[in-house]
C-alpha cells in the first residue's frame, strides 16, 4: 500500500526522534560506565545497525554525524572538548564514521530491492503465494489478496485452498501432488471477492536446498476464464467450419503464405484423384498446370497483400491421372493463429471452358468474329472476344459506344455499309455486305459480314444476330497473285482440259506476238505450233491431266527469235480430286544456257592449258621414255641386217630382232598416244574405269621425272577394288598434277629422304580413296586452309590454278579433295570418289 508524503514525513519524523532518544540513553549509558572511546564506537555501530532495519536513509546519516559528535565531545580526551589530542582517536572516529555511512547505504539498497520486489510481485497479473513443504501458505501477493477479498491471515496456513472451487480443493489430490514432489499445474475455477468463480491454471513449482530437499513450494494461478470461452466458441465455430468443410460438394483449400496445402476438403481431393492426406503438406503448385503457376503465384501474392479481400481467377488443375480440369477459384486470405493463410474455394468449369475454348479457337483461326444487335436500343448487345479484336478494340475494356463501331468503317465505305444494314432492318432479311475498317494504327482491314434477322412470333425484327470475317488476308493473296500473274517475266497461263487457255498474263504478248486478252480461248496449238504440240505440249499436258507433275527444257523458235525454255505443268483441282485445268509456267533459260556453254568451253579451256603445260613441264622424262624404245630399235634394225647378211641367213634370229623391232614400236606409239590424249582438246567422256590401272598409266608419263629428282616411289594401290565412272584423261590430269606439285616440293628440301607414296583403297562408306603423300616442308594451317584456292600457290613461280582444276574435276565426278599436313613434315592429298556412277558428268 502506498503512503502519503504527509504520513510518511511525520512516519520517518518518529523514527529519527526514537532513534536521537535511544542515541542520547545509550551515551549516558556509556559515559556512566566509563566506556573508552573504541568500546563507545562499536556500541553506536550497533545501534546504527539496529535504527537502520526501520529509520529511513538521512535520519541514519543524521544520526551516525550525531554521534560522531557525541564520541569527539564525551569520550575523545580531552572531554567536554571538540578538539581531539590523539591521531589514533581520529582514525577511531572516522572509521566510526565510515562504517555507519557503508551500513546504513546497504541497508537502504536491501530495503528498496525488497520493496521494488514487493511491488513486482504485487504487479505481476496472477495470484501468487508460497506454501511450506506440506501446502500451508505462509506468503500471499497483494492481487490475490485483492481477488479473492481474504487477508493476509486468511490465506495463511490451509487458509488459501478455501478459495479454491470444492472440486478444485480435494484434498487427496493436492496432498498426493505435493508428495510427489515435482512441479505440477492444474486448470481450478477460483471464487472472487463478489463470490463468482472464475477459471485459472494453478501451477505449483518446488524449491530445494543443496541436499535436494524442498523448502517452499511457490504457486501461481494465471486468470483464463477468457481464454477459455474463447475456445469454447472457437470450438463450436470449428465445429460448424468442419461440417462444411467436409460434406460441401464444393473444392476447398486452405494453404499457407508459403503455398503449401494445410487443409483440403474431402470433395476437393476426390475431385482431383487424390486422398486428403495425399495432398496436405505439398505445395498447392502441385495441383496446377506448368503454364498457370506463375500467375497462381501472383495472385496469392495480391491475396496476401490485401487481407480480408476477396480475389478470383481461373486456371487449370491437373488430375492424379494427368487429365486437366479447369477452375474458377475465389481466394481470400485472413489471420489463423497469427498466420496468414488463404481460403480458396474452387467451382469447375470445365465444360463451360471447353465450348469456350472451341469457339475462341474455331473464330480465332477463321479470324471471325460474332456479334448481336439490338434492333429497339439500335446498339450491340454482343461482341465476342475475336470481333472486339477484329476492329481493333480491347476486349477487356468492355462494350465501345454505337459511333465508334461507325467511325472504325472506312469513310469510302461507311454510307454504303450503313445504308445496307438499315435497308435490310426495314426489309427484315438476311444479309451480305463487305467493306473496310481502319484500325488505330492506320492499318486497314478488309471485313466480309453477313447478319441473320431474329423476328419474333408476331414477325417483328429483335435482333440481328452475325458473324464479321477478316478477308484482308483473302483479298491481299488475290492482289498479290494478280499482281505476280501479271508482273511475272515468265510465261504464265491456266489451259482448260480443252488445251484452250483460261488466262495469260502480258508475257505471250511479248514471246508469241499474240495479246493477252486474244490468248483467252486460243487453243494451245493455234500459239506454240502443231510440231511443237504434238512432240511435247500434248504429252506433258495428258500426263498433267492425269493428276501428274511434268516439265521439259526445249529450244523454241518463236517471233521473237530462238528461245531456250524450261516448261511446267501443275495441275489445278478446283472443285473436286479431277484435274480440271493445268497451270503452265515457263521459264527463258537461253541467256543462262549460253553464259552455261560459254563458262564450260573456258573451263575445258583451262584444264587443257593446264595439262599442255604439265606435259611441257614433263619433255625431258617423256624423251627418256621415248628414246629408250627407239634406240632398242635401231639397234634390233641393225641386229636383224647382219643376220640377214650372213651366208647363210639366220632367220630364227633375224625373226626374234624384227619382233622386237615390232614390240618397241608399239612401246612408243603408246607413249606418244598417252601425251596426244592429255593435249588433245577433246569433250569429256564417261566410261568405266579402273582407278588403280589409270594411275599406273599416270605413273608411267612421269617415271622419268621421278628418278631424276631422286625420289624413292612406294604404291600401295589395292587389288579387285570395284570401278568408278568418269574421264580417264581429267582423272589422269589429277593424278598427274598431284604427284608433280609432290615432286616439286620435295625438290626444296636438302635434308632427309624424298618420299612419295600413292594408296588406294575402299573405306566404310563404301567410296574409293586415293592418297597422295609426300615428305616435302612442313605446310602451315593457313596453307592448307588455302591449298585449292584458284590463284593461290606455296611455290614462287607457281600460278595456282593446277589444284583448284583438281578441286573442280574431283566435285564434278562426285567425290571431295582435302589436304592434310603430315608429322613431322610433307602433306598428304586424299580423293574420294564414288564407285560406279550411274549419271552423265555435268
Amino acid at each position: 500500500m502506498t503512503r502519503s508524503p504527509i504520513t510518511r514525513l511525520l512516519h520517518e519524523t518518529v523514527h529519527f526522534l526514537l532513534g536521537l532518544i535511544a542515541l542520547a540513553a545509550l551515551t549516558a549509558l556509556c559515559f556512566w560506565l566509563d566506556f573508552g572511546l573504541v568500546s563507545t564506537a562499536f556500541t553506536y555501530l550497533i545501534l546504527i545497525v539496529v535504527l537502520s532495519l526501520a529509520v529511513a536513509f538521512i535520519p541514519l546519516v543524521v544520526l551516525s554525524f550525531i554521534a560522531v559528535g557525541c564520541l569527539n565531545l564525551f569520550f575523545a580526551p580531552p572531554i567536554f572538548s571538540f578538539r581531539v589530542d590523539y591521531p589514533a582517536d581520529i582514525i577511531t572516529i572516522a572509521a566510526f564514521l565510515i562504517t555507519s555511512l557503508i551500513v546504513t547505504s546497504l541497508v537502504r539498497r536491501t530495503r528498496a530491492a525488497k520493496d521494488a520486489l514487493a511491488n513486482v510481485v504485487d504487479g505481476i497479473p496472477a495470484l501468487i503465494w508460497n506454501t511450506s513443504p506440506d501446502g500451508s501458505a505462509d506468503f500471499s501477493n497483494q492481487r490475490f489478496r485483492d481477488y479473492t477479498g481474504f487477508s493476509s491471515e486468511q490465506l495463511r496456513g490451509r487458509g488459501w485452498l478455501d478459495a479454491l472451487h470444492p472440486e478444485g480443493r480435494k484434498v487427496e489430490e493436492l496432498r498426493a501432488a505435493f508428495a510427489a514432489r515435482e512441479p505440477f499445474e492444474n486448470e481450478v475455477r477460483i471464487r472472487s471477492a463478489n463470490g463468482d468463480y472464475r477459471w485459472f491454471v494453478l501451477r505449483m513449482t518446488p524449491l530445494r536446498n543443496e541436499q535436494g530437499t524442498i523448502v517452499k513450494w511457490y504457486g501461481t494461478a494465471s486468470d483464463v476464464e477468457e481464454r477459455r470461452r474463447a475456445m469454447e466458441a472457437l470450438r463450436d465455430s470449428e465445429e460448424r467450419w468442419q461440417a462444411v468443410f467436409e460434406h460441401n460438394p464444393t473444392m476447398y483449400f486452405i494453404v499457407d503464405e508459403a503455398g503449401t496445402i494445410l487443409s483440403v476438403n474431402p470433395f476437393g481431393a476426390e475431385q482431383l484423384g487424390y486422398s486428403v492426406n495425399e495432398l496436405v503438406g505439398r505445395s498447392v503448385l502441385n495441383v496446377f498446370h506448368e503454364t498457370d503457376r506463375a500467375a497462381i503465384q501472383r495472385n496469392a501474392a495480391s491475396c496476401l497483400e490485401q487481407l480480408g479481400q476477396s480475389m478470383s481467377w481461373e486456371a487449370r488443375k491437373v488430375r492424379k491421372d494427368g487429365t486437366v480440369l479447369w477452375v474458377r477459384e475465389t481466394g481470400k486470405a485472413m489471420l489463423m493463429k497469427e498466420r496468414p493463410v488463404i481460403l480458396i474455394v474452387c467451382e469447375d468449369i470445365t465444360e463451360r471452358k471447353r465450348l469456350e475454348t472451341h469457339l475462341a479457337e474455331a473464330q480465332r483461326i477463321s479470324h471471325t468474329g460474332s456479334f448481336a444487335y439490338d434492333v429497339a436500343g439500335r446498339r450491340l448487345i454482343y461482341s465476342s472476344e475475336e470481333h472486339h479484336r477484329l476492329f481493333g478494340f480491347d476486349p477487356a475494356a468492355g462494350m465501345p459506344a454505337p459511333k465508334d463501331w461507325a467511325l472504325r468503317i472506312h469513310p469510302d465505305d461507311r454510307a454504303r455499309a450503313v445504308q445496307t444494314m438499315e435497308q435490310r432492318l426495314r426489309e427484315r432479311t438476311d444479309y451480305e455486305v463487305d467493306f473496310r475498317i481502319v484500325l488505330p494504327d492506320g492499318s486497314l482491314k478488309y471485313i466480309h459480314s453477313i447478319s441473320h434477322a431474329v423476328l419474333s412470333p408476331s414477325r417483328d425484327l429483335v435482333e440481328i444476330v452475325g458473324t464479321s470475317t477478316d478477308v484482308t488476308d483473302r483479298r491481299r493473296a488475290e492482289y498479290l497473285t494478280q499482281q505476280v500473274f501479271e508482273r511475272s517475266p515468265d510465261l504464265v497461263g491456266i489451259l482448260g482440259r480443252d488445251y484452250r487457255f483460261r488466262r495469260a498474263n502480258p508475257m505471250y504478248e511479248t514471246f508469241w506476238g499474240i495479246a493477252a486478252e486474244k490468248v483467252i480461248g486460243m487453243h494451245i496449238r493455234d500459239v506454240v505450233g502443231k510440231e511443237m504440240f504434238d512432240r511435247l505440249a500434248k504429252p506433258n499436258l495428258d500426263r498433267c491431266f492425269s493428276g501428274e507433275e511434268a516439265s521439259y527444257a526445249e529450244w523454241f523458235n518463236a517471233p521473237g527469235g530462238r528461245k531456250y525454255w524450261f516448261v511446267t505443268y501443275s495441275p489445278l483441282r478446283l472443285e473436286s480430286e479431277r484435274v480440271e485445268a493445268v497451270l503452265i509456267i515457263a521459264r527463258d533459260l537461253t541467256e543462262r544456257m549460253l553464259a552455261s556453254e560459254k563458262l564450260r568451253d573456258a573451263q575445258m579451256q583451262l584444264a587443257h592449258a593446264n595439262r599442255v603445260a604439265t606435259v611441257g613441264e614433263l619433255t625431258a622424262s617423256i624423251a627418256h621414255e621415248v628414246n629408250q624404245p627407239i634406240g632398242a630399235l635401231v639397234t634390233n634394225a641393225h641386229a636383224a641386217l647382219r643376220m640377214l647378211s650372213a651366208e647363210p641367213p639366220d632367220l630364227n634370229q633375224a625373226h626374234e630382232a624384227l619382233g622386237d623391232i615390232i614390240k618397241d614400236g608399239r612401246r612408243v606409239s603408246d607413249v606418244i598416244d598417252r601425251i596426244r590424249a592429255l593435249v588433245k582438246k577433246t569433250p569429256a567422256q564417261t566410261d568405266l574405269l579402273d582407278i588403280n590401272e589409270t594411275i599406273m598409266q599416270t605413273i608411267a608419263l612421269i617415271r622419268g621425272e621421278i628418278l631424276r629428282n631422286g625420289v624413292s616411289l612406294e604404291t600401295q594401290l589395292t587389288k579387285d577394288l570395284p570401278s568408278i565412272r568418269g574421264d580417264r584423261v581429267q582423272l589422269q590430269q589429277v593424278i598427274m598434277n598431284l604427284v608433280m606439285n609432290a615432286l616439286e616440293s620435295m625438290g626444296t628440301v636438302d635434308e632427309g629422304t624424298r618420299e612419295l607414296q600413292i594408296v588406294t583403297g575402299k573405306d566404310r562408306d563404301n567410296q574409293i580413296f586415293v592418297t597422295v603423300g609426300d615428305s616435302g616442308p612442313k605446310l602451315t594451317s593457313e596453307s592448307l586452309d588455302r591449298f585449292f584456292e584458284a590463284f593461290y600457290s606455296t611455290k614462287s613461280h607457281g600460278m595456282g590454278i593446277g589444284l583448284s582444276i583438281c578441286r573442280s574435276i574431283i566435285e564434278a565426278h562426285g567425290g571431295r579433295i582435302w589436304a592434310a599436313a603430315n608429322v613431322p613434315r610433307g602433306a598428304t592429298l586424299h580423293i574420294t570418289l564414288p564407285t560406279s556412277r550411274n549419271r552423265a558428268l555435268q
